[in-house]
């Protein structure tokens, strides 16, 4: 069991002051008998070679210190370093050069105390570092790179880098084994709660399937909702999921979205092999469109349905030209691209129509002109 030199110190004092007031007493009652008491043990620790000066008899008590090396500035005290720490706090304790991953037990405790590790200066900042394989608990504010934190844990960072992006924390999750689909970290971020407990939601980062070699991350931003928690928000490689931890768009939504309006990009500067579409295109398009049947439907609830009921198409009866890449999805702005081309045609159809009936209504008029 190691004790810090603090204790050890104190208790040598008790022990030499009790010492001298018992030697005192003993003296005053017996005067003559300890003075020939004190030559005979003299005489005695003379012819053992033992120096009187050097040696201290101090019962009961362990003056084992701990192991550290000797510095400029350390005193030795049966064993004990009695150096003072150099820093003014009470309560500091500087533990520079002394390896402190020697302890006992697997929990250590600091409270109200201000712990310096192997403080280093660079630019004129107090640095350090501590290593802790086990639990710790902290009773206070922990400070990273300040020593005024404000926070239960507050980082600062300070360097003359004055327009980079600098990585504040990072929290890995290794393994001693082999890494698998669904390795990942997570983050909890929480409050306790008026029914009691906590309830927290968290950011986590996985690797859902690492076949192939593969390193597309998931990133998720999980909130409760009706006592359940789930993924809110994911980002998988280069997709963006609301309602969906699996997107398959750059921007996939499940569930009803709202908004003011949504622009598609259209300009030239966007666009390159811009063709016109042949008027003969166009009566193909109203073709198709007449062919199609209109459905109303429920969409299913694990692609967030909510018993709503909606009017539309079916994706694999749509016409080609409007459907997403795999098949399932529909092309809103080529759907109405393809429905004013469908309109031209059928535009055209009526001009004709009114062409013919203007024809036939003159030629009436004449039959009925008496001439």
């Amino acid at each position: 069991m190691k004790v810090s030199f603090r204790k050890l110190f104190f208790l040598v004092a008790i022990s030499l002051i009790f010492g001298l007031s018992y030697a005192s007493s003993v003296a005053f009652a017996e005067e003559e008998n300890a003075v020939a008491a004190k030559e005979d043990t003299t005489a005695a620790k003379e012819n053992a070679g033992v120096e009187e000066e050097n040696t201290t008899d101090i019962s009961n008590v362990d003056t084992a210190g701990p192991e550290i090396e000797e510095g400029e500035n350390t005193t030795a005290v049966s064993g004990v370093d009695t150096t003072e720490p150099e820093t003014e706090a009470e309560n500091t304790t500087a533990a520079s050069g002394v390896d402190t991953t020697e302890l006992e037990t697997e929990e250590v405790s600091f409270t109200d105390m201000i712990v310096v590790l192997q403080p280093t200066v660079d630019a004129g900042r107090q640095q350090g570092s501590i290593n802790i394989d086990g639990d710790a608990f902290f009773g206070g504010n922990i400070g990273v790179g300040t020593m005024n934190p404000n926070q239960g844990l507050h980082v600062v960072v300070n360097n003359e880098n004055t327009s980079s992006i600098e990585r504040i924390a990072t929290f890995h999750h290794m393994t001693t084994g082999t890494a698998r689909d669904g390795i990942g970290a997570s983050i909890g971020i929480g409050a306790e709660i008026d029914t009691g407990g906590v309830e927290e939601g968290r950011i986590q980062y996985s690797f859902p399937d690492m076949s192939n070699n593969s390193i597309d991350g998931l990133m998720e931003f999980q909130t409760h909702d009706d006592n359940s928690l789930g993924t809110r928000l994911a980002i998988n490689g280069s997709n963006v999921g609301i309602g969906t931890e699996n997107p398959t768009y750059k921007l996939h939504i499940n569930g009803t979205s709202a908004g003011t309006s949504w622009i598609n990009f259209s300009s030239r500067d966007y666009k390159v092999n811009i063709k016109k579409v042949k008027e003969s295109k166009h009566y193909e398009m109203l073709s198709k469109l007449m062919k199609l049947t209109l459905t109303t439907y429920n969409d299913k609830k694990e692609y967030g349905g909510d018993d709503t009921t909606r009017l539309g198409f079916i994706a694999e009866e749509m016409p080609e030209e409007v459907l997403s890449k795999d098949g399932k999805g529909v092309d809103v702005y080529g759907l109405i691209t393809f429905t004013i081309g469908a309109m031209k045609a059928q535009q055209k159809m009526i001009q004709k129509q009114q062409e013919t009936i203007a024809a036939l209504t003159r030629e009436i008029k004449m039959l009925k002109t008496p001439r």
